[in-house]
């Protein structure tokens, strides 16, 4: 009688598990009027008098967005110039001190500034000596990238910002050389203002003058970005979509000090967490799916590398991370070189992660690159709820780059400011990512935890690493975000494990827990990046993206959801690509460009997933990029000429010239919210019978 009673929970979660399975079955410049619209919006919520029914409003405006951004009538914008014109030419070359030795020879045997055309920055100097030029010129560690911007524009800027009766006050927020951008926070003062004048209308007044100076190339808003994991609790509550992923960082399972669950269940059902005599723990099952074990067994664990973690700040005090080895750390938000203050709300998502990378406590937990050295960035205030504007991760993604990180993890998204057909890569923080690689620096991204919502910046990056999220399976899960990019690149590249992962928790130096998202699929990839880097150091970004990427799981049929598969970090070292695999040839070097031109990726010599013309579908990887169910999801419209582009529903477009693309049904074309959903129908039923099983067992 009391095994009929216990069966009966056992019958009730089966079922459960049935009904959840069935169930589950623009251009880059921002104009002034765009951001004026923006700008009214929230002077609107601000004074409370805005009609959410009014459909006069810019319909591209999110509602839930820029909260933070409009207090007081402030409003943040980024400002990016045409050139560099250096006054004369006595910048002398300690300029560039602030660059670390390990930087300047990273950038030298694995960057590619002597190319010197990333940005296309113009330069110009209004004096005839060009010694120094050609003193900068003899250091092959720098571009244009990094000359400082010019004074007199800022000056110019903050002239035309600050009036003389103080009705509008600017200040300077950050600057990156390497976008030749400045972000600046202007304020209105309202009470200042004439009766006939109101605060939108003195913004354009004043946007309009900075936008009439030859040397101002874009004004664009200071985006946000949030964790992929954090709950937004501005989300309109019309809006369903992104309610479960945003809650994925809630749904996890705390340990003891023993790292044991309350219910003492290995979530993995491994009996055995050793490996070649070391005890793994619970980090085992993470690290065996993706070939870190066997690394380790080589003796790759990251020594000789420097790994660059951008969180929410890390509890250095962790069992699993005292002996950690810091390079450097900064925080972005008070200025200190402290990145463990702000309580244990504030370091949790940042302990997590650093642990699943460098975390070392045999039976407890072992990181991917346990032997690596550190840098950490703090650059989000959770407590708050604040999240971090772009400016602030830039500067810290150029100040990592400076004193030495061989690799960036990045586990921030932003989809919600940008619309989908927005996100092609062109976003200051995207651009950003992209000159970082330039100069050497494989920078690793989530994808997001979005489904279908697709993936945001940074990444859309042109050159990052965008990671999706699987199970234990190798099954895709249901809230990692897939592509393609707006602009028909595949994204994610290639995937880890993202669900019920295993890493450190802050509320005790020796607690450990269980989350999901794509956030930690993250730093699984970037860890071993740096085991690859650590055992050919001269390799460059691509071609270790193109080794992760060929010797992944799925790499003969890559798709929008795990891209080229689980990657294989031991059998990725033992590769080689395809530029050490033949002799360069100046033929070669062009198709190569050929190919990235067209948004293609080099593997094996061969160019995939290429956009050579609108209607020459070159390989299977190509008829997955084309503009189809995502775009039209998001409320996008596909080109009729550029069949891999998204677009506004609102652009009108000429053929000029053009012929028009085949119609999407004529494409033998996986359907995306099909293929996603269902792959996950059988390993939930059957993790959820099994760990039943187990507890009437026992």
């Amino acid at each position: 009688m009391e095994w009929k009673y216990n069966f009966i929970p056992l019958v009730v979660l089966i079922l459960l598990s049935i009904i959840i399975s069935i169930s589950t079955s623009l251009n880059e410049n921002q104009s002034i009027d765009e951001i004026i619209s923006k700008f009214i919006l929230k002077y609107q919520l601000k004074n409370e008098n805005l009609d959410n029914n009014n459909n006069n409003n810019n319909n591209k405006i999110n509602f839930n967005n820029y909260n933070s951004n409009y207090k007081n009538n402030n409003i943040n914008i980024w400002i990016q110039f045409n050139e560099k014109f250096l006054t004369n030419n006595k910048i002398q070359l300690n300029y560039f001190d602030y660059l670390s030795e390990k930087s300047k020879n990273r950038r030298s045997f694995r960057g590619n500034n002597h190319k010197n055309n990333n940005n296309n920055l113009l330069i110009k100097n209004n004096n005839n000596n060009n010694n120094n030029n050609d003193n900068y010129n003899n250091n092959n560690f720098i571009d244009e990238n990094d000359f400082p911007i010019n004074e007199k524009y800022i000056e110019e800027i903050l002239r035309i910002g600050n009036s003389e009766n103080n009705s509008t006050i600017m200040k300077e927020r950050k600057r990156s050389n390497w976008l030749n951008s400045v972000s600046f926070s202007l304020k209105i003062n309202e009470e200042i203002l004439s009766p006939q004048q109101s605060c939108p209308d003195k913004l354009k007044e004043i946007l309009q003058l900075i936008n009439s100076n030859e040397f101002v190339k874009k004004i664009s808003i200071v985006n946000q970005l949030n964790l992929p994991n954090t709950k937004n609790n501005n989300n309109n509550n019309n809006n369903n979509n992104n309610n479960n992923n945003n809650n994925i960082e809630k749904k996890q399972i705390q340990l003891n000090g023993n790292g044991d669950s309350d219910s003492d269940i290995d979530i993995d059902g491994n009996e055995l967490n050793i490996f070649n005599g070391i005890d793994y723990g619970k980090s085992y099952s993470q690290l065996n799916q993706i070939g870190v074990l066997e690394a380790h067994k080589l003796g790759y664990k990251g020594n000789g590398t420097t790994i660059m973690v951008i969180d929410t700040g890390f509890l250095k005090s962790h069992e699993s991370l005292i002996d950690i080895r810091i390079h450097g750390e900064r925080d972005f938000i008070e200025h200190t070189d402290n990145t463990e203050s702000g309580g244990l709300k504030q370091i949790s998502h940042g302990t997590f992660v650093l642990s699943q990378i460098g975390g070392n406590k045999p039976g407890k937990i072992i990181g991917v690159a346990p032997d690596a050295h550190f840098i950490l960035a703090k650059t989000e205030i959770v407590s708050e709820e604040i999240p971090i504007e772009e400016d602030y991760l830039i500067e810290s993604i150029e100040w990592g780059e400076s004193i030495g990180a061989d690799v960036i993890s990045i586990s921030l998204s932003y989809t919600q400011n940008y619309e989908y057909w927005q996100r092609d890569g062109t976003s200051q923080l995207s651009k950003a990512i992209d000159i970082a690689t330039d100069k050497g620096v494989v920078v690793v991204v989530a994808s997001g935890n979005d489904g279908e919502i697709g993936v945001g910046p940074p990444g859309d990056s042109k050159f990052a690493i965008t990671v999706g999220a699987v199970d234990a399976f190798g099954e895709i899960a249901t809230f990692s975000s897939y592509g393609p990019t707006s602009d028909g690149r595949l994204k994610p590249e290639v995937s880890a494990k993202g669900v019920l992962c295993f890493g450190a928790d802050d509320s005790e130096i020796d607690s450990y827990r269980y989350t999901s998202g794509t956030s930690h699929a993250t730093p699984l990839i970037a860890g071993s990046v740096a085991l690859i880097i650590e055992a050919h150091p001269n390799w460059t970004p691509n071609q270790i993206k193109e080794v992760l990427l060929k010797t992944a799981s799925q790499s003969q049929s890559p798709d929008n959801f795990k891209g080229f598969g689980i990657i294989n970090v031991v059998d990725a070292i033992n590769d080689k690509p395809s530029s050490i695999i033949t002799t360069t040839t100046t033929n070669s070097n062009r198709n190569e460009e050929d190919c990235l031109s067209n948004n293609g990726i080099i593997l094996n010599n061969q160019c995939i997933c290429s956009q050579n013309s609108s209607n020459d579908i070159t390989d299977s990887c190509s008829l997955k990029i084309r503009c189809s169910f995502v775009c039209s999801f998001n409320k996008g419209k596909c080109s009729e000429y550029d069949c891999f582009r998204c677009l506004n529903p609102n652009e009108k477009e000429e053929s000029n010239g053009r012929e028009k693309c085949k119609p999407i049904s004529d494409i033998n074309q996986e359907n995306p919210n099909f293929s996603n959903l269902s792959k996950i129908k059988f390993p939930l039923f059957l993790i959820i019978t099994l760990t039943i099983l187990k507890i009437i067992v026992q």
